[in-house]
């Protein structure tokens, strides 16, 4: 009887380049960073500050995430002119994911108000403005109609200037 001979896959020595996609939040973007980043192989990184609806691209990170490749972001940075300028310079390709906001504006009551069930009070911080606390502790109703003047206007906005 022979032996098996073992096969050894040779790494590749290039990384794939790096993925960064951009949307709405609310849209799946959490799910489509793991599921991407998993299939592709390609590891997390964080490129902004996270905040929302105006978030700004970190130079040095997006350096290194462009430059080493083999990672994925996913982020709701808007098109200011700051990160248009280093998307321009660093990483001319990129994906921009949109949802329906009316359906991004429903998802995001939800959030916000577990949010604050769950006692993650300064996770709202990364959200302007941030709702007062009777909206948080209301009815659904006076919830949906404070975040379609705030939210809602934003993610049009947002959308918009893309």
């Amino acid at each position: 009887m022979q032996a098996a001979t073992e096969i050894s896959i040779p790494s590749p020595s290039v990384l794939p380049p790096s993925l960064l996609i951009v949307s709405l939040p609310k849209s799946g973007t959490v799910y489509l960073n793991a599921a991407l980043g998993r299939n592709l192989g390609l590891e997390h990184m964080m490129v902004c500050s996270g905040y929302f609806p105006s978030d700004h691209l970190s130079f040095d990170r997006l350096d290194t995430f462009v430059s080493r490749g083999g990672y994925i972001a996913a982020s709701h940075i808007d098109p200011n002119p700051a990160n248009l300028q280093l998307l321009q310079a660093l990483l001319p390709r990129w994906v921009v994911h949109f949802r329906d906001p009316r359906a991004s504006l429903l998802s995001w009551v939800h959030h916000v108000r577990r949010l604050y069930q769950e006692g993650r009070v300064v996770d709202l911080l990364r959200f302007a403005p941030v709702p007062p606390e009777p909206v948080l502790t209301g009815d659904i109703e006076q919830c949906i109609d404070w975040h379609i003047g705030t939210f809602f206007k934003q993610a049009i906005d947002w959308a918009n200037d893309g």
